[in-house]
């Protein structure tokens, strides 16, 4: 997961606003002027580390449409719920969601689709062992590559 920008979006990332880390930009910038080989390994140890980070963190890690439907998901949502990959894609991972959340879900993502806001809610997702417990979800909507949403789930360590 994660975002890949050309070398030439990476080179103007403070103009154009993308989130990097400043020391790479400083990196990038002096790459640029000395070889192109160096701007290509600054941008490979920058999304290695942002592999990394993402590994490491305790979220899951997921992409939707605006729709909210499901495109992609990390392996620890699929362990979480014990659903499979395919079944977590599109709108089956509703099925993890917790039936009466189902409504506010559907809301939530409709507010997103109409005024771009930010995504952040609490939701019952079902474990694999059939319990449900309260995670706190966040997106926020990425208008320029399609109109699809990223976001994570963090568990709020309650269960119902």
């Amino acid at each position: 997961m994660g975002n890949s920008y050309s070398l030439d979006e990476w080179a103007k990332a403070k103009e154009v606003d993308i989130p990097c880390f400043a020391a790479e930009r400083r990196r990038l910038a002096s790459g640029i002027a000395g070889a192109r080989v160096d701007v290509e390994t600054a941008l490979q140890a920058s999304e290695e580390r942002y592999r990394y980070t993402v590994a490491l963190s305790p979220l899951i890690p997921w992409i939707s449409d605006s729709h909210g439907d499901m495109i992609d998901i990390d392996v620890r949502g699929l362990e979480y719920t014990g659903l499979d990959y395919e079944a977590c894609m599109g709108s089956g991972f509703m099925t993890a969601v917790h039936p009466h959340e189902h409504a506010a879900v559907k809301a939530a993502w409709n507010d997103v689709r109409i005024t771009g806001a930010l995504l952040d809610y609490e939701v019952r997702l079902r474990h694999h062992d059939g319990s449900y417990r309260w995670h706190r979800s966040r997106a926020a909507p990425r208008w320029t590559s399609g109109a699809i949403c990223g976001g994570s789930w963090s568990s709020r360590r309650r269960s119902s």
